[in-house]
């Protein structure tokens, strides 16, 4: 609380205020031309909580020995494990002070330092340099201490605090006439926030103060609903800039969707706008996307900075980050620097990092994600190197899409997920917004969208229940506590409500194939949606809804992470044309030219020997391969046949020999890179893995030549001879496949939950990777 002294007809009167709930200006306005003072009612103190320990930092009057005091309470019965130590980190902070030595305990009347529940004190004196300068100033000071709960383990919690300090004119002499006070300068503005979301549910407000806890330039924060409007006022520290897109950011990192920025109550202020790219295009595009706002009177260049020019005090930041989104140069740092304060240093540019290994001949049969960019720069091949760092890619390039414009295409290495919201904030922190985000190839599409918070009550697991009663007296076993587990947020979740119904307008997920396997859109987790849909080959998903509709709801995701449900090329995909194998002459051949025009195609790759540590010893048998010889002599005037060994163990003459002693006649290839194998998914396990391609060269079977690989002699259904007659007579199930039987599940049918060449529990090759996510 703040007192202050206002000379009225040569009297006095005191005013009480709380510079968090009214601006001193506002009260003194009744007051113009009148002489006035300002006292604090006590020490001005800032205070923080941390893990069960309250923080609070002040600066003694001084008029007695002068320091900074940091107090640490503890609460609820934690105990101190490690005793609180702090540093003062600017000790001449404030004009004519300086910290004069490090922290020294304070041991309060009846109590013993070696207590572990008692609150503990530290105390920085201070000295001083020279003439005070009235006015409001504070000292960061960093802190560090280890708390154990009254049950649990210790834990070691380090943060910041600011020790404020109001120096008042000296020795109570009031100011001349027409000179300026000094104020306590704590909050000098304020900015006004709408929210896709907010509400008086369980813990959204409580969220939004604990998103904001630790930004220096906020001294405060305060919600308000207005007509079902959610609302809140940020309280600015004076004397300090604020950088606004940071501030954005920050509650996107915690789910929480600013549409709205406006600063109120600043005197004078200038915007800076800080580039993310350099070139001159992407400066022409950060001009006109500023001018582009009903707000901005003009723009000006201030090396590699723009200053963005109003002509009203109070206008709506949030659209002016908006407008750059839109023209694809978002800003790396948007600046509101108030009158009087020094313009922020530039940010440094990203640290390089070291690409990681990329899968050798990513090829374009693999999922693919493209980035789709206004026009090219050195955004576009920095996006490039950020995307060469992440594990998922097989490959990344910049290149042209068919409607001409640039775009960045990485395709997927098979069996991973990409978790797309760290890579757009880092291309939007190097000054990059791609034009649109689109998914090809995926087949069978897996999304799984993360939140941080979601307010509203949480369905919980129920107990089991119980089991008849037997003989008297039981079986004897103890049974363990039920804990119940949260399982999704309830119906009656105002946050639930708000995501399901952004989903509901997003046309592809609305309208997407949800059948059998296929998921539609349901939460899985207390914060963590997810779903499957099938994608028909050649279509294209767009992101950029999705994003775009979460965002206005409220509900920006932490994670979005896109993968296959089913790894392996999907069916009706056509024959990858860029994937290269060596022939018999060691020769580099394509995939596609193996087959001759208008006849199917099947693919056999082949295991002869396996050593490997993680699977048990194999050895080929001729007799194995009887029945697939059978069915190669049976309609080899009708297709084409080729032989693939991906297995590192296996040698070409190796191959070679082994199909001789098996009586197969067909071309032999080697796959030594695995690039094949990783497109198709095959894997290296006993049983030939058949992959069969119409005449135009798209996928219509995937899996072993027949049942009891292994006794070939007790054959009960050829499932190669089966896809072979009906390609050959163009029937294809409505899953692009040739055909599917039982749920029991051969490998084409559509509810089958594994890879395209591998079976569940109960079918017949048990491979073990029928369980595909992330």
């Amino acid at each position: 609380m703040i007192e202050v002294e206002v000379s009225f007809k040569e009297k006095l009167a005191t005013v009480r205020y709380d510079p968090e709930k009214v601006r001193l200006e506002e009260i003194l306005k009744r007051y113009a031309g009148t002489r006035y003072r300002v006292a604090p009612s006590h020490p001005l103190a800032a205070v923080v909580r941390r893990d069960g320990v309250e923080v609070r930092a002040r600066a003694d009057d001084l008029r007695t020995p002068a320091a900074v005091l940091v107090d640490f309470l503890p609460r609820g019965g934690s105990r101190f494990t490690l005793a609180p130590e702090a540093t003062i980190v600017d000790p001449a902070a404030v004009p004519g002070l300086k910290a004069a030595g490090s922290a020294e305990p304070v041991i309060r009347e009846g109590s013993s330092a070696e207590d572990p529940v008692l609150p503990r004190s530290l105390r920085f004196p201070l000295e001083r340099e020279g003439r005070l300068q009235p006015g409001g100033y504070s000292w960061q000071v960093r802190f560090r201490f280890a708390l154990a709960p009254k049950a649990g383990a210790a834990s070691e919690v380090e943060g910041t605090i600011r020790a404020p300090l109001v120096l008042l004119e000296g020795a109570g002499a009031r100011p001349s006439p027409g000179s300026q006070p000094a104020l306590p300068a704590l909050v000098g503005g304020s900015f006004e926030l709408a929210f896709g979301h907010l509400c008086d549910a369980t813990g959204c407000v409580e969220h939004l103060r604990k998103s904001l806890e630790g930004l220096d330039a906020l001294v405060g924060v305060r919600p308000r609903f207005t007509a079902g409007e959610a609302w809140a006022d940020l309280l600015a520290r004076a004397g300090e800039a604020v950088e606004v897109s940071g501030l954005r950011e920050r509650l996107r990192e915690r789910s929480i969707e600013a549409l709205a920025i406006v600063p109120r109550g600043f005197r004078q202020f200038q915007i800076l706008l800080e580039r993310g790219a350099h070139c001159p295009v992407c400066r022409d595009r950060s001009i006109a996307a500023a001018l582009s706002v009903p707000w901005a009177s003009g723009v000006a260049a201030e090396g590699d900075r723009l200053r963005i020019l109003s002509f009203t005090r109070e206008p709506d930041l949030a659209a002016l980050l908006d407008a750059l989104d839109r023209a694809g140069v978002p800003a790396r740092a948007l600046w509101l620097v108030p009158e009087g304060v020094p313009a922020p240093p530039a940010a440094a540019p990203p640290a390089p990092r070291s690409p990681a290994a990329l899968l050798p001949g990513g090829s374009r049969a693999q999922p693919a994600i493209r980035f789709d960019l206004d026009h090219e720069c050195e955004a576009g091949a920095g996006l490039v190197d950020l995307l060469e760092w992440e594990v998922w890619p097989s490959g990344v390039a910049l290149e042209r899409d068919r409607l001409g414009g640039p775009a960045v295409l990485a395709t997927m290495r098979e069996r991973r997920h990409a978790d797309l919201v760290p890579a757009l904030r880092s291309a939007r922190s190097g000054g990059l917004h791609p034009r649109r985000i689109r998914l090809s190839g995926f087949g069978d599409l897996r999304l799984q969208i993360e939140f941080e918070h979601l307010c509203g009550e949480v369905e919980y697991s129920k107990p089991p229940e119980r089991k008849r009663e037997g003989k008297e007296g039981g079986d004897g076993k103890e049974e363990k506590p039920f804990v119940p587990q949260p399982l999704r947020p309830a119906s009656s979740s105002p946050a639930r409500m708000a995501i399901e119904k952004a989903l509901a307008g997003v046309r592809w997920m609305k309208e997407g194939s949800y059948r059998e396997y296929h998921t539609r859109p349901e939460f899985d987790g207390p914060r963590s949606l997810a779903l499957a849909l099938e994608v028909k080959a050649g279509e294209e998903v767009p992101l950029d809804p999705l994003f775009d509709a979460l965002a206005q709801a409220g509900f920006p995701p932490t994670a979005l992470r896109v993968s296959r449900l089913f790894p392996g090329l999907s069916f009706g995909a056509l024959l990858p044309g860029d994937v290269e194998i060596t022939d018999a002459g060691g020769a580099m051949v394509s995939l596609r030219s193996l087959g001759r025009p208008g006849r199917p195609l099947a693919l056999v790759f082949t295991v002869v020997k396996l050593t490997q540590k993680d699977k048990k010893k194999y050895e080929a048998e001729p007799r194995d391969y009887w029945r697939l010889r059978e069915t190669i002599r049976a309609f080899v005037d009708r297709a084409d046949f080729a032989v693939v060994s991906s297995n590192p163990e296996d040698s070409l003459p190796e191959v070679a020999g082994f199909l001789k002693r098996a009586g197969i006649e067909v071309p032999i290839l080697q796959d030594p890179s695995g690039q094949a194998r990783s497109v198709l998914n095959a894997q290296l396990t006993p049983p030939p893995h058949i992959y069969l391609f119409d005449g135009e060269g798209r996928l219509r079977y995937a899996g072993d030549p027949h049942d009891r690989w292994d006794r070939p002699d007790q054959p009960h259904r050829d499932y190669l001879a089966r896809a072979l007659e009906r390609v050959l007579g163009g029937k294809v199930e409505d899953n692009h496949a040739a055909f599917y039987n039982s749920p029991k599940c051969d490998c084409s049918h559509p509810g089958c939950k594994c890879p395209k060449c591998g079976c569940g529990p109960s079918c017949r090759c048990a491979i073990g990777h029928c369980k595909v996510g992330f």
